[in-house]
């Protein structure tokens, strides 16, 4: 910048003297024409004509070096603080709009899955499957409690609850008592069986052909006394016919007390 403010001082210094010199000349000028007027008739002012050296001024028109200001206009360089506004790259702060990531939580509102347990509706029962209770298995028709008491009074609590003793036709009928016994942690359960003058008599005179002896079974008696009563109980995973007293847990309660009970059949 001084180089620029020298360069300019010099300029104007130069256009004064121009100015100076041009003004001076001027002068002279005047005054030889005055000269000239006061020595030449009036007719002969073509003289006067002869002021080409007023017309010297051309000088003047040197003032062309005022245009050579044009290095003042090289001030360009200041015009290249275009680097400042190379400041778009904060404008890239676009990425910061890129946020919209973060509107991708529509992911969020897929909860539409959730909504669509629509299959669920295919679970909506038939016509056909309304009627699965149906067929579904009735429930059962046998009882089975825990009570230390002998056979007789068995016979009496099933009578009293509107059933008998369990008559045991079939292996699936055993099957199904031994289960409910094993619910009631049981090992020995009256049935509805006992023995008339050696004849084994069920409850309601039912004609059974399904006996499931335990080996050695039945034995009829045992050290003199007499085994009418005909329980089944549980040998390692089989559940067995076995024919005893009427009250076993009275004579070995340490055996039966707690692990005796007896199972009731009820009519649909």
């Amino acid at each position: 910048m001084n180089r620029k403010r020298c360069f300019a001082l010099l300029l104007a210094l130069l256009m004064l003297c121009a100015l100076l010199a041009g003004c001076g000349e001027s002068q002279e000028a005047g005054q030889e024409t005055s000269q000239t007027e006061d020595a030449t008739p009036e007719d002969g002012k073509a003289p006067a004509d002869d002021k080409t050296p007023a017309d010297d001024k051309a000088p003047e028109e040197d003032k062309a070096p005022e245009e050579d200001k044009a290095p003042e206009e090289d001030k360009a360089p200041e015009e290249d603080k275009a680097p400042e506004e190379d400041k778009v790259p904060e404008e890239d702060k676009a990425p910061a709009d890129d946020k919209a990531p973060a509107d991708d939580k529509a992911p969020e509102d897929d909860k539409a899955p959730a909504e669509e347990a629509a299959p669920a509706e295919g679970d909506v029962p038939t016509d056909e499957q309304a009627a699965a209770p149906e067929e579904s298995t009735p429930p059962s028709r046998y009882k089975v409690m825990a009570a230390d008491v002998g056979w007789s009074r068995a016979r009496a609590a099933c009578w009293d609850q509107g059933g008998y003793l369990a008559v045991i036709s079939s292996k699936e009928e055993l099957d199904e008592i031994a289960a409910l016994a094993k619910e009631q942690g049981l090992l020995f359960v009256w049935i509805g069986c006992h023995r008339e003058d050696k004849d084994l008599i069920w409850e309601n005179d039912e004609k059974v052909e399904y006996y499931n002896w335990a080996p050695n079974e039945p034995s009829e008696m045992y050290n003199l006394i007499r085994e009418d009563f005909i329980m089944i109980c549980l040998q390692g995973d089989q559940w067995v016919y076995n024919d005893t007293p009427e009250d076993p847990a009275a004579d070995y309660p340490q055996i039966y007390e707690g692990y005796i009970g007896y199972a009731c059949e009820f009519d649909r």
